[in-house]
């Protein structure tokens, strides 16, 4: 049970750890909050996101739910370009200047039509690319530009071989962690490094 009033005396509450007090209610909430010079706003009701979001990265950053689907389809959209080999379609996932690399320094791909040019080979996939586990690790402020920065995690699994029932393929497997960026044609990979197993 809270150890504040419920009857709205109280303006004040505490959330998460730390002893970290935020905002949590009030009439002396503004409408909209705008912080800095960031191009995002909040309804009063997101003031103890806001507040997290500030504690935690320096600034607010918000995502909407839109946002978020459009980001977690990238992986998607990723595999199934290169399933079906059809690189052009990576446009749709990576901006211009990005970055795909295996950590570890095996394979180091640098802008676009590079990653497309390598990811059109054929004998350089396996069987299928599986993608799994998606989920938003941090959203932070773009050094470059002010605007939002989303680190987004993922995981592949990967058949090598083709598809038989009768004959089970093999399976390795690998984690994708992304730099995420919000550009004119909508969310896109900036920097997208691969390391082998989990």
């Amino acid at each position: 049970m809270p150890d504040h009033p419920d009857d709205g005396s109280s303006d004040r509450g505490t959330r998460g750890g730390g002893g970290d007090h935020l905002p949590c209610r009030g009439s002396d909430l503004p409408e909209r909050l705008v912080v800095d010079d960031l191009p995002f706003e909040f309804d009063a009701e997101d003031h103890v996101y806001a507040a997290m979001s500030r504690a935690r990265y320096g600034a607010i950053v918000h995502l909407t739910a839109d946002d978020r689907l459009d980001i977690m389809e990238l992986p998607a959209r990723y595999a199934d370009a290169l399933d079906r080999l059809q690189p052009e379609r990576l446009r749709q996932v990576f901006t211009a200047d990005a970055i795909w690399e295996v950590t570890g320094g095996q394979l180091r791909l640098v802008g676009l039509d590079e990653i497309m040019e390598f990811m059109g080979r054929t004998g350089v996939h396996p069987g299928s690319h599986i993608l799994t586990n998606m989920f938003i690790e941090s959203v932070s402020t773009d050094p470059r530009d002010g605007g939002p920065l989303v680190r987004l995690w993922s995981r592949g699994l990967y058949p090598v071989g083709p598809s038989d029932r009768k004959n089970p393929t093999g399976v390795f497997y690998g984690a994708y962690d992304d730099d995420v960026v919000r550009t004119d044609d909508g969310w896109r990979i900036r920097h997208r490094r691969y390391r082998h197993g989990s």
